[in-house]
């Protein structure tokens, strides 16, 4: 609770309103105080405090002042100071009802805007539901600069992203070797697109050495008759076979060693001439010798042939070929083509081999039946050619290998799909700007951005739910317990039904007011099927009415207010005498519930009503009164004033009369109005109940002249001096300029003749 104002300096009225130090405030404060002397400044200030809104305080700097705005109060053992334009710090547990609260929460005039369903709402949900809602309103701030920060992104983004959108873009993940993989699709496409030109390029072709069996050449050189006989035998074992047993081999082998020198068979005598098988022996060992010499022959001219020039020739068409190929596809560094081979060496080698090997065959040649073995020369050269033949055969591997890779190319070119190959170009050139540093910056700022956004709105849609249900179950509890106070006030009309709606992403109330059984809808347009509308239904009462059931409601429903202060600024202004009564009783139950209490007004028997009602030592009576040209607070008794209120303004004209103006003309003026609603109202309690002002009390009088005795028959008497002095109770700004001493004081003799009866 404020125990205490100790400082209240430069602000409005209250430019040094305590020239007497400071005042103590108890659980119950009451503040009286006549209308424009402070009381909605001092309730500004209770409201800056709770916000901690130094921009209110610095609004209302007295004009002219010499003290700037400063404020020290002690609250709960701690000081809470506004000076140099700010608060030391806020204090957000005080609760305000004043006009601005209904200016703010209900209505501005008989408006009913949707800013008010909405700042209604934020007051009706309590501390919870405001930090649930703050909550959610931060959310949303931080969504909607996230949603401004992506789309800053995203349009710098999007200057690369093509052809994908900005999110497709964001997604892509580019590989290491991105500039490969790009080369190598572009390089396909302009293959596909030349792919007849590429099937006319030439293909490297194997170089085919033909194979030197030295084995196979040194049998021709050892090869002799003996060799031969081998198909003598077949001869003579068919003639054994068909002429003589198992022994006849060797019988005839015997005898055929006499045939060598003798003319006759060695065993009957007989000449052998003319013999046909003897003939044939003859014969056939003749033509197995000539045979020999033909293998030799052949085995000559095969050499020369396979090793000669003509092999020669095919190592260097192949070659040429080859290299002319690998030229060819120089644009295709990655076929694998072979090292290239030393024609010369080659050639070199065959020479070499050719010439061994004629040499050897040509000696054969000279001697068949001898004997020749391999030649130093021979094997040397035979060798070298084996190691130049395994040398080709690793080079035929990789003429294989690249010829495999251009056959496989040409056939994966016939089946291209150059639309799908451009997409895909598109895709790896989108991938590569996608790994570019700075655009992969942006991407990854993007991507986090969207993260948090999703995260936020997660949370956000939680938060809602709570507040939803948390708001739904409160709404029903508040608007059963506003209509409990509007029935209490004898209001005459209820909430029919209040509920939440969200209009762009803001939470709202929306309630209906029920009036004799119809519904009038609470909005800024009139229904032009009924004609009613809140401002033709609501009377400036009904108004103050329904916003202070509103305020006493939302009391009524927190759990936490016992640790509220609570600030009411002219709770009964426009209210008649019942509802004055219930508002009174509404306050007193109040003090059970919260903290502290500050009643301020400028009807002093109310505020005198509500402490009758109280313990003597739980309240404290205070007043602001005017002090020069400014005002001060100071304590009072209430009762006292409450009691000579109307003898102070009965004696200040009397003294008037007598003693003539002291610069007091405008005041004197003002009182001509009090004094006359005081005098009516304690004259004709029961027939002026309820009047509010002079103004009101003629209207009574006009209905019934009669039921007034004289003062009915002084009605255009009191029309003239209504007409005189209600100017003087306006703003300062509209006041008119004090009436000069002539004018003045006929009008306070008239008055106090129709005060005497």
């Amino acid at each position: 609770m404020i125990q205490k104002i100790i400082t209240l300096r430069g602000i409005g009225l209250l430019h040094d309103a305590l020239p007497s130090g400071a005042v103590k405030l108890k659980r119950v404060t009451v503040i009286y105080a006549e209308n424009e002397r402070g009381k909605s400044t001092f309730a500004a200030i209770c409201r800056a405090l709770a916000d901690g809104d130094g921009g209110l305080i610095n609004a209302r700097r007295t004009f002219s002042g010499t003290y700037d705005p400063k404020v020290h109060l002690r609250i709960s053992d701690q000081s809470y100071k506004f000076e140099n334009g700010a608060w030391s710090q806020g204090y957000p547990k005080i609760l305000v009802f004043d006009s601005h609260f209904i200016e703010t929460n209900v209505c501005l005039g008989s408006r009913v805007e949707a800013s008010h369903r909405e700042n209604l709402l934020e007051f009706a949900i309590g501390e919870h539901g405001v930090k649930l809602k703050k909550d959610i309103d931060e959310k949303t701030r931080r969504i909607n600069e996230i949603n401004r920060e992506m789309r800053d992104k995203a349009r710098l983004i999007s200057q690369h992203s093509g052809p994908y959108s900005v999110e497709e873009f964001v997604e892509l993940k580019p590989e290491p070797d991105i500039d490969t993989r790009l080369e190598e699709a572009q390089k396909r496409l302009a293959d596909a697109r030349n792919l007849e030109s590429l099937r006319r390029r030439p293909v490297p072709e194997p170089l085919l050495l033909p194979e030197f069996v030295l084995d196979d050449f040194e049998r021709v050189l050892s090869a002799s008759l003996e060799n031969v006989m081998e198909e003598a035998e077949r001869r003579v074992k068919e003639h054994i076979q068909r002429r003589l047993d198992a022994q006849g081999e060797d019988w005839l082998r015997q005898g055929a060693i006499y045939l060598e020198t003798a003319d006759e068979c060695p065993f009957c005598g007989q000449s052998i001439h003319g013999v046909e098988l003897i003939e044939a022996y003859k014969t056939y060992f003749d033509a197995s010798y000539n045979e020999l010499k033909q293998i030799i022959q052949d085995e000559l001219n095969r050499v020369e042939e396979t090793f000669g020039e003509a092999c020669r020739g095919e190592v260097s068409k192949v070659l040429t070929q080859n290299e002319a190929a690998q030229g060819a596809w120089s644009d295709r560094p990655n076929l694998p083509f072979p090292a290239k081979l030393n024609e010369e060496e080659i050639k070199s080698v065959l020479d070499d081999l050719r010439e061994a090997a004629v040499e050897a065959i040509t000696h054969k040649l000279s001697a068949p039946l001898s004997k020749i073995g391999l030649s130093d020369r021979l094997r040397r050269a035979a060798q070298r050619y084996a190691a130049m033949r395994a040398r080709v055969e690793e080079y035929n591997q990789g003429v294989r290998k690249a010829k495999a890779e251009i056959d496989s190319l040409r056939r994966s070119l016939a089946t291209v799909n150059l639309g799908e190959l451009q997409e895909q170009i598109k895709h790896l050139e989108a991938e590569k700007r996608r790994s570019q540093p700075n655009i992969a910056r942006l991407c990854s700022e993007y991507q986090e951005l969207r993260e948090e956004k999703s995260r936020l709105e997660e949370e956000k849609r939680t938060k809602r739910r709570e507040l939803e249900q948390y708001t739904e179950n409160l709404l029903r509890r508040y608007r059963e317990s506003i209509n409990e106070f509007l029935a209490q006030f004898g209001a005459g009309f209820s909430i029919e039904e209040m509920n939440v709606t969200h209009v762009r992403g803001t939470p709202r109330t929306e309630y209906q007011l029920a009036v004799l059984g119809e519904r009038v809808s609470v909005s800024s347009q009139r229904d032009e099927s009924v004609g009613r509308s809140f401002e033709s239904t609501m009377s400036e009462g009904g108004k103050r009415t329904l916003a202070l059931a509103f305020f006493l409601a939302r009391l009524k429903v927190d759990q936490n207010l016992r640790d509220y202060v609570v600030v009411v600024d002219d709770p009964v202004s426009s209210l008649d005498s019942g509802r004055r009564r219930a508002t009174r009783d509404a306050l007193v139950e109040l003090v059970q519930h919260c903290s502290q209490l500050i009643v301020l007004s400028h009807d002093a028997p109310f505020l005198r009503d509500l402490v009758r009602r109280l313990r003597d030592d739980e309240w404290e009576a205070l007043q602001i009164r005017r002090h020069g040209d400014y005002s001060i607070i100071e304590k009072c008794d209430i009762h006292r004033i409450c009691r000579n209120e109307y003898y102070k303004i009965y004696e200040t004209l009397i003294r008037y009369l007598e003693e003539g103006p002291t610069g007091n003309e405008s005041e004197i003026a003002r009182y001509i109005r009090d004094y006359l609603e005081h005098n009516l109202r304690n004259r004709f309690p029961i027939e002026l109940e309820g009047a509010k002002n002079l103004g009101d009390m003629i209207r009574r009088i006009r209905q019934d002249p009669a039921a007034y005795g004289r003062v009915g028959q002084r009605l255009s008497d009191l029309d003239r001096l209504d007409n005189f002095s209600s100017p003087y109770h306006h703003l300062a700004a509209d006041r008119p300029p004090p009436p000069p001493d002539a004018e003045l004081k006929p009008m306070v003799q008239l008055a106090l003749d129709i005060g005497r009866g």
